[in-house]
């Protein structure tokens, strides 16, 4: 049981982990729109193009962030499951912290990362536009 409890909270730890480089990658990706439209010629079409990908860039990191939340809250039903098993000690430490104080910071966590994607795909299409319409 102990052996299947830690690797359900490492493969949570995975996930989490993987969220924040999805949102990092994600932005990364945005300025590399940017930095494309700069650096190319003019183009009504290629800023279409850029913003089309900036938009479905956003969709997918989002759709990500979702998939890696519902790989925690497996992992978490798991953990709680395997807890019912282990002593009465540790599942009083582990009830210090209320799984609904804990879910709240999650979705607060996820909020956050969405809202961030979300501005950085505003950022990077008014951007290729300013750029596209300078030349």
């Amino acid at each position: 049981m102990r052996l299947l409890y830690e690797e359900s909270a490492r493969s949570m730890q995975f996930a989490k982990d993987h969220q924040w480089k999805s949102v990092g990658a994600t932005l990364f990706m945005f300025g590399g729109l940017i930095a494309i439209a700069y650096m190319t010629s003019p183009d009504k079409k290629i800023g279409e193009y850029l913003s089309a990908t900036s938009i479905l860039t956003t969709c997918a990191s989002i759709f990500v962030l979702i998939l890696y939340q519902f790989w925690q809250y497996n992992e978490i039903s798991k953990i709680n499951y395997i807890s019912l098993n282990l002593s009465s000690l540790f599942r009083e430490v582990r009830s210090l912290k209320s799984t609904r104080e804990a879910n709240v910071h999650r979705y607060i966590f996820l909020t956050f990362m969405v809202a961030v994607i979300i501005l950085g795909a505003i950022v990077s299409n008014v951007a290729i536009s300013k750029i596209m319409s300078q030349f």
